[in-house]
């Protein structure tokens, strides 16, 4: 098997991690094709022996004057190094020529994380554009691994995993799919029974039609909606424990800006909630306490319908809400990947 490592010059880094005792330098690097071998065979000036490389395979890096003209075999595995700014013209112009290449089958593009030395806001800007040339290369169907996190192992051993990056995907993306379905209301129903008494508790629903100084005069009901959008829904538990599940069914396939992504749910879930909530009659807030009392009494099963509804809609609502969120996320992957 043939190895043929193309791209920028992050391959170079990639080069010296497979060889590491022989400081090599870039610049001398550039005017001559480099080929390493799984076996301790005589050196000479473009052949080098890696105990990393897998046995009966070659690891070939092409002069930067030869990689234009480079004659790929079928059978290669053709990794392309691309390292910020990820997804440049010219690199997407190199994409295409291999792309349409015939002898290029096997093609894997292996974005290169060089986070060493960045200030943490080139971090942030390097994820972003990493997370955007993910979105592009799943568009066309090109494979994509991130490295060194990933490990040399992944792209040099397993090129079976590798041949149909997008079915092995869209394989992943049917299994989360069926696990929502079937699993998820359970999942949703055991997480929730350990944050219950900070959201719909007795007391939590109580404090939603308190009255203080403050409230006199104002509808009572409409009132206390807006406090449970504070008090219940952006609750720092509930909100976590939304999170989790969200990792658990999407993160292994996420490939847009998951923070992003779980603020717009949580806008979602305060616009659904105050959606369900229906208030058919409200009441003020009286003058006094006694008073008040007295107009809750009165209005008693407006008070109970409200608080069964905010009680419904944590317990029951909230699961299904979530459950439809996430199944449209992958049900948009899975048409991005399926387009041909």
């Amino acid at each position: 098997m043939r190895i043929v490592v193309v791209g920028d010059k992050s391959r170079y880094q990639f080069l010296r991690q497979l060889i590491p005792d022989m400081g090599m330098h870039s610049e001398k690097l550039v005017d001559k094709t480099i080929k390493l071998v799984d076996k301790n065979v005589e050196k000479n000036d473009d052949s080098y022996f890696s105990s990393l490389i897998p046995l009966n395979t070659q690891v070939v890096f092409p002069s930067e004057v030869e990689s234009e003209a480079f004659e790929f075999n079928v059978n290669d595995l053709v990794l392309f190094f691309d390292e910020v700014p990820f997804q440049t013209e010219f690199e997407i112009g190199q994409l295409d020529k291999l792309t349409t290449d015939p002898n290029v089958a096997h093609l894997q593009v292996v974005l290169y994380d060089t986070k060493q030395g960045m200030l943490t806001t080139d971090v942030t800007t390097s994820q972003d554009a990493k997370d955007a040339a993910k979105i592009e290369l799943l568009k066309r169907q090109i494979a994509y691994v991130d490295y060194p996190g990933s490990g040399i192992d992944v792209f040099l051993w397993n090129l079976t995993a590798l041949l149909d990056p997008a079915k092995k995907i869209l394989s992943k993306i049917k299994k989360k799919r069926e696990l929502l379905q079937y699993t998820f209301s359970m999942d949703y129903e055991f997480d929730f029974l350990e944050i219950e008494d900070k959201i719909v508790s007795p007391i939590v629903l109580e404090r939603l039609i308190k009255r203080t100084e403050q409230d006199v005069g104002r509808l009572v009901l409409e009132t206390a909606t807006n406090r449970a959008v504070v008090n219940c829904v952006r609750n720092e538990a509930l909100q976590s424990m939304i999170e989790n599940l969200y990792v658990k069914y999407l993160g292994e396939l996420c490939v847009w800006d998951q923070v992003a992504d779980l603020e717009k749910i949580r806008k979602d879930i305060q616009r659904d909630f105050k959606a369900f909530i229906k208030i058919k009659s409200d009441f003020k807030f009286a003058d006094d306490q006694a008073q008040h009392e007295l107009e809750i009494n009165k209005h008693r099963n407006q008070v109970v319908l409200f608080k069964d509804q905010v009680t419904r809609f944590f317990t029951k609502e909230l699961a299904l809400i979530l459950e439809k969120q996430f199944q449209k996320r992958l049900k948009r992957l899975e048409a991005l990947l399926s387009e041909k």
